[in-house]
């Protein structure tokens, strides 16, 4: 709920959809999609969405723990198989809070404002490809990381809310039509 006002204010139309009700030609139609809830999958799940998304020129943005469940139990191994990244678990709870670079070099704290502290958290291994785009709070450790996958492109994000403006740069990137720098809502129609 938190993350769907940003979303509104991103400065481009969206559609708002159930993960199991996109096809292989949404890939390729929308540029940017949020998995925000994807935490129980199956291995089968797991393929469908890779075939669905190979040389689709999509970006998926997974939130917090995407595939890590299975119905038999936790798996961090799929996790890693959804998203393309390496995962370190850290053994200390931790605020959910992130700090985004900007692109001047800036960072930008987002996440869950609490004073609970939260566990399990995931830090990306910065391996192959990977950008980073953020860190944990506080720390050295990769919460916010992109790479290229098989003709898409994977982002991992260890916290929600993404605010407006990331979530603009982001769609930005992913080629969408942007259509205000401020965080505006747009709507469209085929009318």
């Amino acid at each position: 709920n938190a993350q769907a006002r940003p979303v509104n204010r991103i400065g481009a139309p969206h559609d708002l959809l159930y993960r199991t009700d996109l096809r292989a030609e949404d890939f390729r139609r929308y540029r940017l999609v949020l998995v925000p809830n994807t935490y129980l999958l199956r291995p089968d799940e797991v393929d469908a969405l890779h075939e669905r998304l190979r040389g689709s020129g999509c970006t998926v943005v997974w939130y917090y723990a995407p595939g890590l469940l299975r119905p038999d139990g936790v798996d961090l191994a799929q996790m890693e198989r959804l998203t393309g990244f390496r995962f370190e678990e850290l053994d200390a709870p931790g605020a959910l809070t992130i700090d985004a670079l900007e692109p001047d070099g800036q960072k930008k704290p987002f996440g869950i404002r609490s004073p609970l502290l939260y566990s399990p958290r995931f830090a990306v291994q910065p391996e192959g490809n990977v950008e980073t785009l953020g860190y944990w709070t506080g720390g050295e450790q990769i919460a916010f990381a992109r790479r290229a996958m098989d003709g898409w492109t994977s982002v991992y994000v260890g916290t929600a809310p993404l605010p407006a403006d990331v979530l603009r740069r982001l769609a930005a990137d992913a080629g969408a039509a942007v259509w205000t720098n401020r965080p505006a809502v747009v709507t469209a129609s085929k009318a």
